[in-house]
């Protein structure tokens, strides 16, 4: 499959690109630049495949990025009428002296299937230079573990270093096929999580309850609750964004609110480092092991760290 293939926003671009005036397009995208070239491609082929207006044909499409802007900046200007520019950005603005020649556009993200069909085109790369096969179920599971695990920024690429490196593991096996449990290990080595506590689906809430109840004690019908919240979390995953959970930890002075965070942690995690304060006067969020000397920007830690607690 073509990522961006026939992407709603193909149309919008053909009426810009084939006017007369203010013919070139700025693209607002979310995406890394590392994908315009698949999104070049597949407006490629939409160009070559739809019933496009008269003046379109025989133009020369321009592909310009935002990191090279300056050295295209003349060329921009000194451009035919038969040139049609295409400016990715995710941050920048144009430059004044340029903004009269674009109109803007807000190009939606990739698509689930557009991900998928990017790290299937990319995995045959790896295959090739790792000399593994890498299965297609694989791919969306290592997807899924750098979503929850790696990076809510840029889980693309995280899931594809995730599978680079497994896939380097993979090379010294008896069978040089990557698997589920290879990409585990390595997403363990990079989380410090150990591969028991690394979960894809699988809550188990006999389990959280029993361990939970060694912590803390007098507390079994709270501990259920929240075992319950966490399976009912899981099951709705994939249809919701936000937190991943929420609980109001409620109590007198010294009921153990503070100490089935830190079980509930240990639990999910076993490591504390993702348990952060959040301080409700400030802006920043504090590490629960470096209270005071390390303070970071809430969006900093939940696009570096997807799976943190908050209290």
């Amino acid at each position: 499959m073509l990522p961006f293939k026939d992407h709603p926003q193909f149309p919008i671009l053909v009426d810009i690109l084939s006017r007369k005036d203010v013919h070139h397009a700025c693209l607002h995208v979310t995406f890394s630049s590392k994908w315009h070239a698949y999104f070049m491609k597949a407006f490629s082929h939409y160009l070559a495949n739809e019933a496009i207006p008269s003046s379109l044909r025989g133009v020369e499409l321009v592909y310009v990025n935002a990191e090279n802007l300056a050295s295209e900046q003349v060329r921009i200007q000194q451009a035919t009428s038969q040139t049609r520019i295409l400016f990715f950005t995710q941050q920048h603005s144009l430059p004044h002296d340029l903004e009269k020649y674009f109109q803007c556009v807000a190009i939606s993200a990739p698509t689930e299937l557009d991900k998928l069909a990017i790290l299937k085109q990319q995995s045959a790369d790896l295959e090739h230079f790792h000399h593994v096969m890498i299965p297609e179920d694989i791919l969306s599971q290592a997807y899924s573990l750098a979503e929850r695990y790696l990076s809510t920024a840029d889980t693309l690429e995280k899931a594809l270093l995730l599978l680079d490196s497994a896939a380097a593991r993979a090379n010294g096996y008896e069978e040089r096929v990557l698997t589920l449990p290879a990409l585990m290990k390595v997403l363990a080595t990079w989380t410090q999580i150990p591969v028991s506590h690394l979960q894809l689906n699988k809550f188990q809430l006999q389990e959280f309850v029993q361990a939970m109840q060694q912590r803390v004690f007098g507390q079994d019908a709270a501990i259920t609750a929240m075992a319950h919240a966490l399976q009912q979390a899981e099951a709705n995953l994939q249809q919701r964004s936000g937190p991943f959970c929420g609980l109001w930890l409620v109590g007198d002075e010294h009921t153990g609110k503070r100490t089935a965070a830190l079980a509930l942690t240990d639990q999910l995690f076993k490591q504390l480092n993702v348990l952060h304060v959040v301080e409700l006067s400030s802006p920043m969020v504090s590490s629960i092991l470096e209270i005071k000397s390390q303070r970071f920007k809430l969006k900093e830690i939940i696009q570096q760290m997807p799976y943190a607690i908050f209290l």
